[in-house]
C-alpha cells in the first residue's frame, strides 16, 4: 500500500482524554494518536471486547489497573518508550501527574470502535465508562453489573462496525 497516514484531528471521549484514529486495519487492529493533558485523570474504563497496547511516545503516564483475576487495583509506570497492555475487560485508568502533555500511541486489536451521531451523541463506544472511583467499585466487589444496567453486546458492535465500515 503507498500510503502516509495522517492524524485526523484529536476530539475528547468519554474518559476525558483526547484521541486521534489514524489507521484502521479491517478486523485486525487499529492505531490511535492519544493527548492524556498535563494534570489529568481519566475516568476508570474498561473495554469488553478488546485489547489495548498503551505506548507513551513522551511524558509520563500511571496506569491504574484492575483485571478479572486481580484482588486489587494496581499501577504501573510508563515513561517514554514504555508501554503496557490492557486485557479485555480489565478497569483502568490513565493519570498525567506532569505539567507536560503525555503522548501516546494506543494500538487496538479488535479495532477500537466509537461511533458518535453528528450531533455528537454517543451511538456506540467499546469503552465502558464509569464515574465511581476505586473506593467506590471496591465496595461493590468490582461487580459490573451493579453499576451498567446495558452493556454493549457483541451483535451492538457489529451493527456499529457495519455503520462505520460505510463511512470510512
Amino acid at each position: 500500500m503507498k500510503r502516509v497516514f495522517v492524524s485526523p484531528d484529536f476530539f475528547r471521549v468519554p474518559d476525558g482524554t483526547l484521541v486521534s484514529e489514524m489507521l484502521r486495519v479491517g478486523e485486525g487492529f487499529n492505531l490511535g494518536l492519544g493527548n492524556v493533558e498535563p494534570g489529568m485523570t481519566s475516568k476508570i474504563h474498561l473495554h469488553p471486547f478488546v485489547a489495548q497496547v498503551t505506548y507513551v511516545r513522551s511524558g509520563r503516564l500511571i496506569v491504574w489497573m484492575r483485571g478479572p483475576q486481580d484482588v486489587k487495583p494496581y499501577t504501573l509506570e510508563l515513561f517514554s518508550d514504555q508501554a503496557c497492555l490492557t486485557e479485555p475487560g480489565t478497569y483502568f485508568q490513565l493519570v498525567n501527574p506532569g505539567y507536560e502533555p503525555c503522548q501516546v500511541l494506543y494500538i487496538v486489536s479488535p479495532p477500537f470502535l466509537y461511533e458518535a451521531d453528528p450531533t455528537g451523541n454517543v451511538v456506540y463506544n467499546d469503552a465502558v465508562v464509569l464515574d465511581e472511583s476505586w473506593e467506590d467499585l471496591a465496595r461493590i466487589k468490582y461487580d459490573l453489573g451493579k453499576l451498567v444496567k446495558d452493556l454493549p453486546t457483541a451483535e451492538e458492535r457489529q451493527k456499529s462496525a457495519e455503520r462505520l465500515s460505510r463511512t470510512h
